[in-house]
């Protein structure tokens, strides 16, 4: 999957959404966007959750992009969520990977992981504030320097404030077995 070849609008859909970059500007394959709830759904190149995660996080150049589900799920179908589980939950339905930025993980990446213990095909992407965020303050400077110009604008990065350590032991991952359901 790549964000490079998108066009000016629809990076500037995705960016205002939180999935991408909005310096990420080219021409080139086609993203589509419906409505569902009100919400859009981002229909993509087909990729991998895993490889998903490693665009959205290389665009949003953060450290901490997390996700729940088997990184070799296939995806075209993304939506975004929000804060709280019942965004992420109404969205979870309808794509197959859904990209939150500051989700409540006790309810939000829970709700998920059950989902797939379940046998259900779906993905979350969990970003970190500043990724969430950042794209749209980027666009946001640009829109404001094209009308201001009595004083200079200036886009600051925050960065992601996290860092991943190296673990100095083997570390267990919850089993990926599936949960037979009653």
């Amino acid at each position: 999957m790549t964000f490079n070849n998108w066009s000016r609008r629809e990076i500037g859909r995705l960016a205002a959404a939180g999935l991408v970059g909005a310096s990420s500007r080219g021409q080139g394959a086609r993203i589509t966007a419906r409505q569902v709830s009100g919400q859009p759904i981002y229909v993509i190149p087909e990729t991998t959750l895993g490889g998903a995660r490693r665009e959205v996080q290389t665009k949003l150049n953060v450290r901490s992009a997390r996700m729940v589900g088997d990184p070799n799920l296939r995806v075209t179908r993304v939506g975004r969520g929000g804060h709280c589980i019942a965004q992420c939950m109404a969205m979870a339905p309808n794509v197959d990977v859904v990209i939150g930025g500051e989700v409540r993980e006790w309810e939000t990446v829970e709700y998920f992981r059950d989902s797939v213990a379940t046998g259900e095909r779906k993905g979350l992407i969990v970003l970190p504030h500043e990724g969430g965020e950042e794209a749209g303050m980027e666009e946001c400077a640009r829109w404001v320097r094209g009308f201001v110009t009595e004083v200079p604008i200036e886009f600051i990065a925050s960065g992601d404030p996290f860092w991943i350590p190296q673990p100095s032991h083997e570390v267990r991952t919850a089993p990926t077995k599936r949960l037979e359901t009653v």
